[in-house]
């Protein structure tokens, strides 16, 4: 968490500290802000680095997952689909990678590079409502791969879900 007076450069520095951990480098070692600000819009476009704020009306269904209206095109019946939220989204794209060996034969492997989920804002939001029974499974011994592996059942899917290991997330707020 990257706390402060408003104005002092959390956000700022959050970019900083999501290029130094993707590209494991040192934060002293990143001096020139513009290139860093180059490579931060490139992991962002790559999918590495994800960023939302927080606000009063912010929720489980848009962090983790929801349930989203589906109209018919005559507009007379109405459905239901669920989708996953931002959080569930990046930390199904961190989990693994898909590489084609061949024409005929495709290869997932665990993923290991750093993943960074930015946060602005996070003291903004109601935590408990938001993060739901994740406040447990983002701590760094409960993350999938570790000896405390934790996983919950979401509540809309019915899928497990866990944190990967190789998720930092990183937040501001105002003190």
């Amino acid at each position: 968490i990257l706390y402060g007076p408003p104005g002092t450069g959390k956000t700022y520095n959050s970019v900083i500290y999501a290029v130094a951990i993707c590209d494991g480098k040192p934060i002293d070692e990143l001096t020139d802000y513009d290139a860093v600000m180059s490579r931060y819009n490139e992991l962002k476009k790559a999918g590495r680095i994800s960023f939302t704020t927080f606000h009063q009306s912010y929720g489980y269904e848009e962090f983790i997952e929801g349930i989203k209206p589906i109209i018919d095109e005559n507009k007379h019946d109405i459905g239901y689909t669920i989708e996953p939220g931002v959080f569930k989204k990046f930390c199904d794209n961190a989990k693994s990678i898909t590489r084609s060996t061949d024409i005929e034969s495709t290869v997932i492997e665990e993923n290991t590079e750093p993943y960074v989920f930015i946060i602005d804002e996070i003291n903004r939001g109601n935590i408990s409502k938001i993060f739901g029974e994740l406040i447990t499974l983002i701590e760094s011994t409960k993350r999938a791969g570790m000896p405390e592996a934790a996983s919950a059942i979401l509540p809309y899917s019915g899928d497990e879900f866990s944190v990967p290991s190789n998720v930092y997330i990183l937040g501001t707020m105002n003190t």
